[in-house]
This record gives structure tokens, sequence and C-alpha cells, in this order.
């Protein structure tokens, strides 16, 4: 999945490196991920991500929470791509 919503478009599979990007460009810290949720058995275990982000003008840090996916990468992806389509919606883009 793509989204072209202003001047940056983000791929899912590269949602990560995207955020980074924009939080190195506002000099923000980085995004800190962590696991939410890990279900299943040993061959399939499911993983749900977060990522946060603290603005330094905002009093508490950002947090959104991803997907539910299969691969614990994808899961920050996911919780990368919904921050970013987040931060549009709140006008930090």
């Amino acid at each position: 999945m793509v989204i072209d919503e202003g001047s940056v478009e983000v791929d899912l599979e590269d949602a990560k490196r995207k955020l980074y990007e924009i939080c190195s460009k506002k000099k923000w810290p980085k995004p800190i991920y962590s696991i939410e949720e890990e279900r299943g058995s040993a061959n399939g275990k499911r993983f749900v991500c977060s990522a946060r982000i603290k603005i330094p003008s905002e009093e508490s840090p950002l947090y959104m929470k991803g997907d539910e996916e299969s691969k614990k990468k994808k899961a920050e992806n996911s919780s990368a791509y919904h921050m970013i389509i987040a931060l549009r919606k709140s006008n930090y883009l």
C-alpha cells in the first residue's frame, strides 16, 4: 500500500525508514518502537508494535499502534506508517 498525501510518498514496507527521515529533518528524536502484543505459538507468532515520538513542542509523546503482523519488522513498519498518517492529519507535516 502506498499513500501520497502532500509531498511525501510512503510505502508500507519502507515506512520505518521514512519516519526516521522525517524525524531527522524536523530535528525530533528518533522514534522508539515497542512490541505491544505477541501472540501465537513459535511457528505462528503475530506481533503488534507501537511507535512513539517525543516532539519538543508537545507536552507528551505521540503514540501510534500498528496492525497485527506475522513478523516484528512488518509490525514496526505498520506502526510507522500509521504514525506518518497521524502526523499528516495533525498538521505536523
